[in-house]
């Protein structure tokens, strides 16, 4: 994703939603969903984006969680991860990654690969980033 930010820098807004188990502070998911929270909340842009761009390279979580130990207890992000819960359902998100291009949900059968391929064509019908989400980088849900 981030090659694809580099070259279409004004014309694209990638957006991604995890959809994890809160609840399960040891479940995988919500383990890399706290890990990525934990990067994004206060580091400087160039580790969110090895963050993001390393889990989706591997998405190994052994890997992955090597390079970025788990955070200690952290009640915001845990209260976060349950929050997005209400606002994956009112927005019917039922799957991970969500990805969002320019506002627009992609069909969960597309992967940030399949972008590539794809932007060139979406951008002669869709406008510029337009936000139909809520204004933030990064939306991860929960599912009870």
């Amino acid at each position: 994703m981030d090659e694809l930010i580099k070259i279409y820098p004004v014309d694209i807004n990638i957006k991604t939603c995890f959809f994890v188990p809160a609840e399960d502070a040891n479940d995988k998911r919500t383990i890399v969903a706290e890990r990525i929270l934990a990067a994004w909340h206060g580091s400087p842009v160039i580790q969110k984006q090895q963050v993001m761009t390393k889990w989706f390279e591997e998405m190994d979580i052994e890997k992955w969680e090597r390079c970025f130990p788990h955070p200690h207890s952290n009640e915001p992000i845990a209260r976060y991860l349950l929050e997005n819960q209400a606002w994956c359902t009112r927005n019917n998100i039922t799957h991970t990654p969500a990805i969002f291009l320019n506002g627009y949900e992609l069909p969960q059968n597309y992967t940030a690969g399949d972008l590539k391929l794809i932007i060139p064509s979406f951008l002669e019908f869709i406008p510029k980033p337009a936000e139909k989400m809520q204004d933030q980088d990064i939306r991860l849900a929960s599912q009870g």
